[in-house]
Order: structure tokens, then sequence, then C-alpha cells
């Protein structure tokens, strides 16, 4: 909000929580361990810690809290007459005022500041902050359990690889006193480390001496079609890393899928063969996409739900007491507990949306659709390791687009966009933090875990209160025009940009993009049973869900990378090179996350801004 400096908590990968991990189990725990024998943290308590930093990183910025404050202001600080947002949306956001903060000057000192002695409305904060961190806990809640309820059938039955733990998981054992080769001791790590320390505190430098040093771009961007698409040569060091321990064909099907999708939108655009399809809403970016991508996305969702099926069962048998049961004692929740969170979690979720605004049946169909695609995204990111994704389509958008704008009322289309601050931009969210978490303390320690669920929420809350006080305090304090535009300006706008749009558009279910879903559905079944019948099929059917928007571009020459860099280590060196390689690539990421961090420190230290010197998106 203040230095605009490489964001450590936008997205999957979570820097953050991997750099404090590394403090602790690196630099903490050795210090407690010369303390005596009973202080310093053993693999459980490493493993509780780094699951806490992990699942507490998707409150408060992309995932939640950033959002909150400019949609709640937003409609009524940017309403002119000639958006007409007064007499469209205005009067249904202010009826809402238990999630809404009341007041004409209470919001326009949020965007400009205070006047010289007035003092921060807190107690004109204090309901929507409440109002919002119920929202938050039982969110949080319905995803924890469901990813308690798909633990062991991804880890343990469909063995994922979850790229993206491997070096927590690193951590974990080498922090543990007596362990027998910390992986910090690991020259190849270090090697890997200086990689990115060199390159981004040369960026770092040059930003701060622009008359001596001259910085570079690692990305460049290729024109096609006379401009209508393009590659984008984008080297990232942390997503070529986390890609090189995915599976290949995931790999190759991020290499091939985002550049056969740029090369089609290119040609057809020029040929003007490409579908007209109605514009959805912002976080939708192209609407042929979003359709098409949608139907993917649920072919993808039934095919994770069908091959869960028989854990499912069980587990489901195992919370009502009856039949064969599924084993819950490596679980941090009971399967009981977990379905009675996700019922008691759901309803709250249910009534929250019904009380913003919503009808009963929009509130059911609109939740159904966002865990399908928080369900997804999840699975692909724990395969993949992406360090960010966006999905093809919002539920918001999605529900819009089957029913049509003009089946909602005002009332109903305005309290969709309440929901943006947990699922428009779709950086992050706790379901992918919460299955990856539950990845490490599989295989970190046997023993009980229930505790771990309480302590996860209770970071959340914990999160939550405190990046929503400073979201309240820098504003006031500095007036959020002065703060990032992205959050104050852009996002401050979307929801109601996209309500006044339908209010006024009214119109029914966009068929137009009916017939792309179902061809984006074949070609996921097509996938799907070409993955499970052909012998040795070289290319993953969940690629396609992560493939569109610019997230799929961005990560698309990494992929590559990633792919010829591991086909090369397997034919000449071998299984046994490729593992005695991986510090190096965990060097490549440790080297990224403690870079960004230093140089956060140092710009917070030194007051320059705008020294984003990382690949982090």
């Amino acid at each position: 909000m203040i230095i605009h400096a490489s964001p450590m908590a936008n997205d999957y990968s979570a820097p953050v929580s991997v750099f404090l991990f590394f403090v602790v189990a690196a630099g903490l725990n050795p210090i407690l361990g010369r303390l005596g024998p009973r202080w310093p943290l053993g693999r459980a308590d490493l493993t509780a810690v780094f699951v806490i930093l992990l699942t507490a990183a998707a409150i408060p910025t992309r995932g939640f809290v950033s959002m909150i404050g400019p949609v709640v202001t937003g409609a009524s600080y940017y309403a002119t007459a000639e958006n007409r947002w007064s007499e469209l949306v205005l009067p249904h956001v202010q009826k809402q005022d238990w999630i809404v903060p009341r007041g004409p000057e209470i919001v326009r000192a949020y965007y400009e500041g205070l006047p010289p002695g007035d003092s921060i409305p807190w107690r004109a904060w204090s309901s929507p902050v409440l109002a919002w961190l119920a929202l938050c806990l039982a969110l949080s809640a319905v995803m924890v359990c469901l990813a308690v309820l798909f633990r062991k059938q991804w880890v343990e039955r469909e063995r994922i690889v979850f790229p993206m733990m491997q070096l927590p998981l690193e951590f974990v054992r080498s922090g543990e006193p007596g362990a027998p080769r910390p992986i910090w001791r690991s020259k190849l790590l270090w090697a890997g480390f200086a990689v990115p320390f060199i390159v981004y505190s040369y960026q770092g430098f040059a930003y701060y001496y622009k008359d001596y040093l001259v910085s570079f771009d690692l990305a460049q961007t290729i024109p096609l079609f006379h401009g209508e698409t393009a590659l984008y040569l984008r080297f990232s060091p942390i997503s070529f890393a986390l890609l090189y321990f995915c599976r290949s064909d995931m790999l190759l099907g991020l290499s091939i899928f985002p550049l056969v999708l740029s090369l089609l939108k290119g040609w057809t655009r020029t040929t003007g063969s490409y579908p007209f399809v109605p514009k959805l809403g912002i976080w939708s970016y192209d609407p042929v996409e979003a359709f098409f991508g949608a139907g993917a996305l649920l072919v993808f969702v039934a095919r994770i739900l069908y091959f869960a099926r028989s854990h499912l069962k069980s587990a489901l048998a195992a919370a009502l007491g009856i039949g064969p049961r599924a084993d819950d004692s490596e679980e941090i929740l009971s399967y009981r507990g977990a379905c009675i969170g996700l019922l008691l979690g759901g309803s709250f979720l249910v009534v929250w949306l019904v009380r913003a605004g919503m009808t009963r049946w929009e509130a059911v169909l609109y939740l159904g659709l966002a865990f399908i695609i928080f369900m997804a995204l999840a699975r692909v990111i724990a395969e993949a390791g992406l360090p960010t994704a966006l999905p093809p389509v919002v539920a918001g958008d999605f529900l819009v687009g089957l029913v049509g704008s003009s089946a909602l009322s005002p009332s109903n289309l305005t309290a969709i966009g309440f929901t943006y601050p947990f699922h428009a931009e779709m950086r992050c969210f706790l379901l992918s933090h919460a299955a990856n978490g539950l990845k490490v303390t599989t295989d970190s320690f046997r023993g009980p875990k229930r505790r771990l669920f309480w302590a996860i929420l209770l970071g959340v809350a914990a999160t939550y209160l405190v990046a929503m006080s400073l979201m309240i305090y820098f504003p006031y304090r500095d007036g959020a025009l002065n703060l990032d535009k992205w959050t104050f300006t852009n996002t401050a706008q979307y929801s109601w940009l996209d309500a006044s749009r339908r209010i006024t558009e009214a119109r029914g279910p966009v068929s137009e993009g009916f017939s792309l879903m179902a061809a984006g559905a074949a070609l996921m079944v097509v996938l799907l049973l070409a993955a499970h019948w052909i012998p040795q099929w070289p290319i993953h059917p969940g690629a396609l869900v992560v493939t569109f928007h610019w997230s799929g571009n961005v990560l698309w020459f990494s992929a590559v990378a990633a792919l010829a860099v591991k086909a090369a280590i397997l034919k000449y060196g071998g299984p046994r090179i490729f593992t005695e390689s991986r510090p190096f690539f965990y060097g490549l990421i440790l080297g990224e996350v403690v870079t960004a961090a230093l140089w956060v420190i140092l710009d917070g230290l030194t007051g320059v801004r705008g020294n984003y010197i990382t690949s982090f998106f």
C-alpha cells in the first residue's frame, strides 16, 4: 500500500510464508537449540508454524482483505452524474449498512485523507469489520474442511506431487534438531540462490542509482498477427524452479495450450472469424475464453469428484457413523467435524449473501459455481505448483451469463458486487493454501493433528483483523488516492461498473456462449479419455484449465524452459542426477524469495517507492 515493492502475498506461491519459515527453521531454531534440548522446535512444531503461515498468507491481500475497503466505499466515492451509480446501485449498497460504513464524510476522508486534527472513525467501521470477519471465518472453515475431505485422496491415493511444497518439506526436515544434513548446507542450494540474488539485487541497486546503473527487463513480448495476439517471453526463476518439480505431462500441457490458444486467437481475429459473445464482466476478460474454459472446467471438476467417489463415500460413512468408515486419525479434523463444518459454514455463507441482497436460489447457485472454480484451481495448483493462475471465468459472471441479468433484480446484481473481495481476481484463496499445507503435515510427521485446525482459524482471524485495521488506518492517514492505484482506483469501481452495466443492459442468458461451453466440455472429455486409456499420453488435461487469461501466457516460457531442462537432465544424467540436482532449483526459489523480502525491508526503511524488482505476479 505504501512503498509499492515486490508483492509477497498476492499469489499461490505465498513468498512471505516461505521467507518467514526460512527465518524460523534456519535462523531461529538453531539458536534455540543452543539454549537447551527442550527449547528448539521439533518436526511437528515446524510443520504447524509453516501451515499457519501459509494459510494466513491467503488473507491480507488479493485473497480477501485488500479489496474489502475499496469495494464497500467505491460506489459512493466514484458515483457521478455520468455513471448514474447514485440511482442504479448506491441505494442498494447503502441499504447494507451492516457491511458498509455510513456517511459520505466517512467515505470521502477514506480516499482523500483526514483533515488535520480529526481522528480515524473506527466506530463507523466496527459493524463492517465484524460482518466481513464472520464471512472470512465461515469461508475459511468451509475451505479447510474441503481440504481435509480431499487430503487422503490427493496425497495418499493419487499421490499428487505438490511441487510448491517440496522446499518447505526440506525446511521441516532440516530445521529439526539433529537433522543429518540440513538443506542449507548444500553448495548447490547456494549456487541456485546466487542467481536470483545477483540479478534482482542489481535491479534493486539500479532503481536506487538510476544515474549510474541501467536496469534490464526479463520479460519480452513478441506481437503476432499484427498485434492481435502475442507471445510473452518472461523468465521467472521461481516459476521455472517450481514447474521443474511438476510432472512432465503437465509441463507439456502448459507449454502447448497457451501457444495454441494465442495462435488461434490471432488467426481468427485477423480473418474476422473470432466468435462474438457479449462481455460477461470485468474479471472474465474474454467472453469467448470464459465460456469455452468454463465448459472444460466443469468437466474437469466432475472428473475430480468421480475419482474421489469411493473415498468421499467412506468419509461420509465415517461422518454419519454407518457402514465401512474411512480412517481419519491423520486428519486435522475428523470427517464428521469436516462434514458438519461444511454444512454449517455453507449455510452461514448462504445467509450472509441473502442478507447482502441475493435471493436464496441465487446464493446457492453462486456458491456452487464459486466452489467448482475453487476446486478446479486448487487441484491444478497442487499438481503443477503454479505460482499464479486464473480461472477462465468467475462465479458472478458465470451466474449472470447462465440465467441472464434480466432474471436478477438490481438488489441481486448489487449483491454480486459484494462477493468481489473473495471471488473476483482469484489470485489466491485459502483452499489451495490449505491443500498444499496438508501435504506438508502428511509427509513431515505422523501423529495427532486435531488442534491444527483451530490454530489455522485463529491465524486467519488474527491476520484478518491486523490487515483490515491497516486497510482502514493507512487510507485515512495518507488518503487512499495516494496509495496503491490498482486497489483504490480500479478495484474500488469494478464491482459497481459491472452491476450498473447489468442493470441498464438487462438481457437474458448469453446463449451465444453455450455452444462454446459445450465445445470446451467436449475437448476436456477427449483429453481425459486420452489420458486414461492411451498409455504414455503426453499431455495433462488439467493444464487446459489454467491456460486462459494472462497467467497462462506469462508462465508459458518458464514452462517451456523447465520442460527442456528437465528432459535434458533425465536423458543425459538419469534419475540420479535429477535427484541430486534438486537443491539447485530449491536455491532458485529461496534466492528470489529472500532477495524480494530483503529489498522490501530495505525499501521500507529508506522510504523508496516503486522498487518492484522480482518476477512475483
